[in-house]
C-alpha cells in the first residue's frame, strides 16, 4: 500500500493500478471529479473495472448532496472518460490480446452501454482507415464514438444486413430492436427519431446526393419518409396493406398441405356419397365458398369466365354481391366434380344433393347448409393426437391463406370471399398488423 498526498491508494494493489490508468489525460473529465471518483473506489474497495455507477451516484447524492443535474454531468463525463481510456489499448496492455474484447466489453456493460452498439471492435476502429460507405455518409464528422451510439448501432445494422444507406428500412430496424434488445419502447422511439434527424441533415448535403446516380437519388428522395418509417406514409391500422402485416403465431385456422391431403383422402371414391363428398370438400377448399353457397351451386355456375379466367360463379345473396372466383391452380377439382355429376347423372340444376336414406337415389333439390356441415364433420382429421371434425370456416381460411401466400392483394381476397371487413379477413388468413405499427 502506498500513501500519496495523504491518500491511501488501494488501487495500486487491485487489478492494475487504476491511478495510473484512469489519470491519463483525456479531456473528458475534470481533475477534481476524477480524484473524487478514485477516492471512492479506494474507500469502497472496488476495482476500476467494476465501477458501479449507480452506487457512485447514491454516494454523490447522500454524502455530497449534489444536485441531480450535477450528478448527471458527473456520470456523463465519467463514462466519456472511460470510453477514451478503453479506446487506447496501451492503457491495458497488460491484458493478453485475445482476452481484450471480453475485458473491454465487460467494462462497457458495467458502465451501462448497449454492447450491440459500442464494443471493443468499434472503439478501436481507425476513422482514417475504417468506414463503410454507410458510416462515412451517416456518421457526423464531429461525432465521437462514445456519443451517437444509437446512430452507430443503426449503421452497424445496415452493414450487417447489407443495406445501403439509401434504403434504411427503419420499421424493420425497429422490429429488430424490439426482438433483440430489452430497450423500452420510448428508448427505441428516441433512437428512431435520432436516425431520422440525421437523415434529414444528410439530404441537406448536396454533395452526398450528387454522388448518387440520378435514378437512385430520385428513388431515395421520393420514398425517404416511408423508408424512415413515418406512419403517415401507411394506411391506418384498421385498413392495413400487406407490407404492414406479419403472421399471427396465436391464430392459424388454416390447414397445412399435409392436413389437406389427409382430408381429401378421407371420402371413399368407390361409393356414391363418397364421390359427392370429395367433390364438395375439394370445391370449397379451392374457392373458399361457405356451406350455404355450396348448397346453391348449379351446374351452369361451374365453368364461367371472368377476366379471361375459368371461374366459379356465385349468385348474389341477401348479404353479398354476385362474384366470380377463379380456380387458378386448383382447376383440377372440376375433374372430381365432373366425376360426381357423371355418377349422379346430373346435367343441370343443383350440383350437390342429398340421398334418400342409404340408397343411391338423389333428392330433387340441393342439400341444406346443415347437411353440408354434417357431411364435412364425417371426415375428421388427426390434429394433436386426436380426431378433430372440421368446419367450413376451416376450408375457407385455408383457401384465403393460399391466395394470400400467392401474393393476391387483400382487396382481391375480400372480393373473392365476398366480404369487406378487413379485420375479419386478417383473422381468417392468420395474420396481424406488425407490432411496429402499434406503438
Amino acid at each position: 500500500m502506498q500513501v500519496v498526498s495523504g491518500m491511501c491508494i488501494v488501487q495500486q494493489s487491485l487489478f492494475k493500478d487504476a491511478y495510473v490508468i484512469l489519470q491519463a489525460e483525456t479531456g473528458a473529465i475534470g481533475r477534481n471529479r476524477l480524484k473524487r471518483f478514485l477516492k471512492w473506489l479506494d474507500k469502497t474497495g472496488r476495482q476500476w473495472t467494476q465501477p458501479d455507477l449507480d452506487a457512485y451516484k447514491d454516494f454523490l447524492q447522500h454524502d455530497h448532496h449534489l444536485h441531480t443535474s450535477t450528478i448527471y454531468q458527473h456520470m456523463q463525463s465519467l463514462r466519456a472518460h472511460y470510453i477514451a481510456i478503453l479506446s487506447n489499448p496501451d492503457n491495458y496492455s497488460h491484458i493478453p490480446e485475445t482476452e481484450r474484447p471480453d475485458f473491454v466489453n465487460n467494462i462497457l456493460n458495467v458502465l451501462g452501454y448497449n454492447t450491440i452498439s459500442i464494443t471493443y471492435e468499434t472503439l478501436l476502429r481507425d476513422d482514417e482507415k475504417f468506414g463503410s460507405e454507410n458510416m462515412k455518409v451517416l456518421l457526423p464528422p464531429n461525432s465521437y464514438q462514445y456519443r451517437d451510439t444509437q446512430l452507430i448501432a443503426f449503421i452497424n445494422w445496415l452493414d450487417r444486413t447489407q443495406r445501403h444507406w439509401t434504403n434504411p428500412d427503419l420499421l424493420v430496424y425497429k422490429e429488430h430492436l424490439l426482438a433483440t434488445t430489452e430497450m423500452s419502447i420510448d428508448t427505441i422511439n428516441n433512437a428512431i427519431n435520432a436516425i431520422r434527424r440525421r437523415y434529414h441533415e444528410t439530404v441537406e448535403n448536396t454533395d452526398v446526393l450528387d454522388a448518387l446516380p440520378v435514378q437512385q437519388r430520385q428513388e431515395f428522395l421520393d420514398s425517404m419518409r416511408k423508408r424512415l418509417g413515418y406512419f403517415d406514409q401507411f394506411p391506418s391500422r384498421s385498413n392495413p396493406v400487406r407490407e404492414m402485416l406479419e403472421d399471427d403465431p396465436y391464430n392459424q385456422s388454416y390447414l397445412t398441405p399435409h392436413q389437406i391431403r389427409q382430408l381429401l383422402n378421407k371420402p371413399d371414391p368407390t361409393t356414391f356419397t363418397g364421390v359427392r363428398d370429395r367433390a364438395l370438400i375439394a370445391l370449397c377448399l379451392a374457392t373458399g365458398i361457405q356451406q350455404f353457397e355450396a348448397c346453391g351451386v348449379l351446374v351452369e355456375h361451374l365453368r364461367q369466365s371472368y377476366d379471361g379466367q375459368l371461374t366459379l360463379f356465385i349468385p348474389a345473396s341477401k348479404t353479398r354481391k354476385a362474384r366470380y372466383i377463379p380456380y387458378e391452380e386448383s382447376e383440377w377439382v372440376l375433374d372430381w366434380v365432373d366425376e360426381w355429376l357423371k355418377r349422379a347423372e346430373l346435367t343441370e340444376s343443383f350440383v350437390f344433393r342429398g340421398t334418400y336414406g342409404n340408397r343411391d337415389v338423389l333428392r330433387p333439390h340441393g342439400i341444406a347448409p346443415e347437411t353440408a356441415s354434417d357431411i364435412l364433420s364425417r371426415y375428421p382429421i388427426t390434429m394433436y393426437g386426436t380426431d378433430v371434425p372440421l368446419l367450413f370456416g376451416d376450408l375457407r381460411a385455408t383457401c384465403a391463406r393460399r391466395w394470400y401466400d400467392n401474393n393476391h392483394s387483400l382487396s382481391e381476397i375480400e372480393r373473392r370471399l365476398g366480404t369487406g371487413y378487413r379485420r375479419a379477413t386478417l383473422k381468417l388468413i392468420g395474420v396481424r398488423v406488425r407490432k411496429v405499427f402499434g406503438r
